[in-house]
């Protein structure tokens, strides 16, 4: 397997994490897309897995009956990706978009995301 196969893969289990509400698939899907030592700089920064298992915690407890979905390709160079996601209502409807840029370690997992909330640049 590629390094940017292996990148894309640990995005697609990182964006399957944010739905998964059952607590110990999460968990699986977070060790296997993302380092432990997991650096995620957005409105707020988060620090490890376990932060990042909390604010998808409190994600679903804020926004019941929604789901987040890749909306791009996912776009991965050497040990750097970008991608885009959304987060939908039960009919479909999005409610929000975020545009995050990644650096990966040499497994491929996530360690370090910058997210900008918003409309991504065209």
């Amino acid at each position: 397997m590629s390094k940017t196969t292996g990148i894309r893969e640990a995005v697609q289990k990182y964006a399957d994490a944010w739905n998964e509400r059952d607590a110990s698939r999460r968990m699986r899907l977070l060790e296997e897309a993302v380092s432990d030592d997991i650096r995620i700089v957005a409105g707020r920064e988060l620090r490890g897995r376990a932060a990042l298992d909390a604010a998808i915690v409190d994600f679903h407890a804020r926004m019941p009956n929604t789901r987040a979905r890749l909306s791009s390709n996912i776009d991965a160079r050497v040990n750097v990706c970008r991608f885009v996601g959304v987060v939908e209502d039960a009919e479909g409807r999005v409610l929000a978009e975020a545009f995050d840029v990644a650096e990966c370690g040499e497994d491929g997992r996530l360690r370090l995301i910058f997210t900008f909330v918003g409309a991504s640049i065209p």
